[in-house]
């Protein structure tokens, strides 16, 4: 059920922001732009963050902007624990951010891409200076064209 829930978010975020998109500037308006953003991808990010990153090329997005909650860290995220059904919580938590980069950001590689951090990042035993130190380094390390964190 938790799946559906999240699954369900995502979508909604995703449908909201492909709403920016439908919208067209005014003849000689050029200062108009448009972005998407959306959250929370864990448990179904891997399907939803790759359809979003293709409605961005489709619509001529300018950028995206993931509000945080990458990977669930408190328990297993269930992308991860499909792909490794037996991984231990301990490989999972090592794992979960570059499983993060290369199931669901590398979608963005030719797109500009701004991370914030959610709550989920910062559960123990992840820090917020870990996370951004670590996510920094996997987003450089990615291929990504151009991905800032905050922090």
């Amino acid at each position: 059920m938790r799946c559906v829930l999240n699954c369900s978010r995502m979508v909604c975020f995703w449908l909201l922001s492909t709403t920016m998109f439908a919208q067209s500037p005014t003849k000689g308006d050029d200062a108009v732009w448009h972005f998407a953003v959306s959250g929370d991808s864990r448990n179904c990010g891997d399907v939803v963050m790759p359809a979003i990153a293709q409605q961005m090329r489709k619509e001529g997005a300018a950028f995206y902007w993931h509000l945080g909650d990458y990977r669930a860290i408190y328990d297993f995220d269930q992308d991860f624990r499909q792909r490794n059904r037996n991984a231990s919580i301990s490989t999972y938590e090592n794992e979960a951010w570059p499983d993060f980069i290369e199931q669901q950001l590398r979608s963005f590689a030719d797109l500009p891409v701004y991370l914030a951090l959610g709550n989920h990042e910062t559960i123990a035993p992840k820090t917020r200076a870990e996370a951004i130190l670590t996510i920094r380094r996997l987003v450089r390390s990615s291929g990504t064209q151009e991905a800032k964190i905050a922090g």
